[in-house]
């Protein structure tokens, strides 16, 4: 006889949370160990960012496939299926000796495309299986992982760095992985269960007219606004930007601070830290804004205008060679970037879920984030290789956060435009 769960809901939005943050440690397990795995297996940046390039690429198109079929999927056998192809993808990274440094990045193009699955599938399953009454909650909960999982990645990696063993950051995310998909494949079916009770429950004390039928993951055919698709694509674009720069920086930096000021790896790697950690902060901080302002294009425009102001500071201390100075503008940024990812990726796929299938939104825009990534893992370190300094990476960096400032202001003006 199977237990009762007191509260399903509850149990299966700490689970997602607790795959989709474990999940994200894998997956920044390459990028936080970028400049001891240079050092390893003697490569040049363009080369070691290259295998990055794969992932998001991988990673990118694995979103729209995965964005268009999640509403077909079985989630509780696909998180699974994917929990167990990512273990085993960090696990042959780990124990890639150093001539089989071409392989990995077959491997982490492999690694992408299954953890493309994660996003979608969980936004489908926080929105259509978890009781409305706990959606608010679903919503804050996925702010949490990305932030969280970066932060523990980098913390592990900062230690294995200063025992020098790096591979024990691909070993234990390998097992993190594998003990959290013997652990939804355990229970997955049973919240399932218990949660499709639990609304029917709470359906009963609380409403009194039919209602949708929310247990069922295919959204039904409805006619898609013009606003709505407008705002999608200045999103996706928006959303290539974001984690151009997001990326961008979270990938560099250890190499930056240890490059222009002379910092000892695994300090730079430990200094990292900062960056998720404020991003976590970011994440409550897009919840916060868009509550005062109902506006997405307003909402990030603000944050992109802010992010550009960083930009020029930081731009105009660089002679002053103060890593100090440049690890705080990089924490300020990332807390915007993190702010306007959870806009364009959670909060805007979540609240429009009655127009468009939250699971497909959010896979589609989170696909355009990681074209940005792409571009950021092998183009930013390209620049800093061929200009032989940092310095024009953040000009890069500033001319991206003005443009983007310029089109959501644009945005604005075009939808006051329209209403009037």
């Amino acid at each position: 006889m199977e237990k009762k769960v007191s509260n399903p809901s509850l149990m299966l939005i700490i689970l997602c949370v607790a795959i989709y943050a474990v999940s994200h440690i894998g997956r920044k397990a390459y990028d936080s160990n970028i400049n001891e795995i240079m050092s390893f297996y003697g490569q040049e940046k363009s080369i070691v960012g290259l295998v990055g390039t794969f992932f998001f690429v991988s990673y990118a198109i694995g979103q729209v496939v995965h964005g268009l079929m999640c509403k077909y999927y079985n989630p509780k056998i696909i998180i699974g299926v994917a929990l167990f192809v990512t273990s085993l993808m960090n696990l042959l990274v780990g124990i890639m000796p150093v001539w089989g440094f071409k392989y990995i990045k077959y491997i982490w193009l492999i690694n992408g495309f299954a953890y493309a699955t994660f996003w979608p599938v969980t936004v489908l399953v926080m929105t259509k299986v978890v009781a409305s009454k706990y959606k608010r909650k679903a919503m804050v909960s996925l702010l949490i992982p990305v932030p969280l999982g970066t932060f523990l990645s980098y913390g592990i990696s900062a230690l294995m760095s200063y025992l020098n063993s790096f591979k024990y950051t691909f070993y234990l995310s390998s097992i993190l992985l594998l003990i959290l998909g013997i652990i939804w494949s355990l229970r997955a079916n049973i919240l399932f269960k218990a949660c499709a009770e639990q609304k029917k429950l709470l359906n009963e004390q609380i409403i009194s007219k039919p209602q949708p039928q929310e247990n069922n993951l295919i959204k039904s055919k409805t006619k898609v606004p013009k606003s709505f698709i407008l705002m999608f694509s200045l999103l996706a674009l928006l959303a290539v930007i974001n984690n151009l720069v997001k990326d961008g920086i979270n990938t560099w930096t250890p190499t930056l601070l240890k490059e222009k000021y002379n910092l000892e790896n695994w300090l730079s790697v430990l200094l990292t830290l900062f960056l998720p950690m404020f991003a976590m902060f970011g994440s409550f901080f897009a919840v916060a804004l868009n509550k005062r302002i109902k506006n997405y294009s307003a909402s990030c425009g603000i944050l992109y205008l802010l992010a550009t102001a960083v930009f020029v500071i930081l731009i105009l201390c660089l002679n002053l060679d103060a890593w100090i100075i440049t690890l705080i503008s990089f924490i300020l940024v990332i807390l915007f970037m993190s702010s306007i990812n959870n806009v364009v990726t959670c909060i805007f796929p979540m609240e429009n879920g009655d127009i468009a299938n939250p699971g497909m939104v959010a896979g589609f825009i989170d696909g355009f984030c990681y074209v940005g990534s792409a571009i950021a893992s092998f183009g930013l370190g390209k620049i800093a290789e061929v200009f032989g300094s940092w310095n024009v990476v953040m000009y890069c960096l500033l001319g991206l956060c003005a443009i983007a400032t310029v089109l959501c202001f644009l945005s604005m003006f075009i939808q006051k435009k329209q209403k009037s």
